[in-house]
């Protein structure tokens, strides 16, 4: 919805093709360091990839976070280099084995590994602490404020669909995940934080969000094309 139409030339145009029915949850990542590389925390992180130049991988599928990943480099004089994916799979393999040993991964894909010690959370993205991991601040309280901002994922519509539709759409989607045991159970035990918002406050939302996605975008390096 946001990054896509700025770096596909697909014809598709989110703004002008979908009506937004409902912003449905936030999918809440970690930053996250295997346990046996030594460091505990951003500033040891960063000393540990200064003593090692050219030796640290790191994985993450959300383009903020390679943002986030390039000022890190910048800001501490460090050369982490991200390695792709195709799947989680293999992508928590390689970190667990110490190949790629920096993730920043759903924290659903990696609580088990954290509460047995093997992983080490620094940060989570969002504007609150986890549930499955309240110990792990934000990104925010350690001081890095900059692209940390949460993936999401939401329900839309073919534009032109009637407003009674989308509303009842938005009312039942809503009334159902609104439920606590449901949220517990399909949401909060895999990392994602409900929102559930009418249409008129996410459509406004994502227009809020085009902007950062912009800004990311750039920040990335990897489009240059993008202004």
């Amino acid at each position: 919805m946001v990054i896509n139409p700025l770096i596909q030339n697909n014809n598709f145009d989110p703004k002008t093709r979908l009506t937004h029915v409902t912003r449905l949850f936030y999918l809440q990542h970690v930053f996250a360091v295997n346990a046996s590389l030594g460091p505990k925390n951003f500033d040891e992180l960063a000393a540990y990839a200064k003593a090692h130049p050219k030796t640290l991988n790191y994985l993450t599928p959300s383009l903020s976070k390679v943002a986030f990943m390039e000022e890190f480099n910048k800001k501490h004089g460090v050369d982490f280099v991200r390695v792709p994916f195709k799947g989680g799979g293999d992508a928590v393999n390689s970190m667990m084995a110490g190949t790629t040993p920096v993730a920043i991964f759903g924290i659903g894909n990696l609580i088990q590994l954290i509460r047995a010690g093997k992983i080490l959370g620094f940060a989570v993205d969002g504007d609150t602490r986890s549930p499955l991991a309240p110990e792990i601040p934000t990104f925010k309280e350690v001081g890095y404020g900059i692209h940390t901002w949460a993936s999401s994922f939401g329900m839309h519509v073919p534009l032109g669909t009637p407003k009674p539709i989308v509303d009842k759409l938005n009312a039942a989607i809503v009334k159902v995940a609104s439920d606590p045991e449901f949220q517990k159970r399909h949401m909060i035990a895999r990392g994602l934080s409900p929102v559930l918002d009418s249409p008129e406050h996410f459509a406004n939302a994502i227009t809020t969000d085009a902007g950062l996605g912009r800004d990311v975008v750039i920040a990335s390096g990897l489009y240059p094309d993008v202004k």
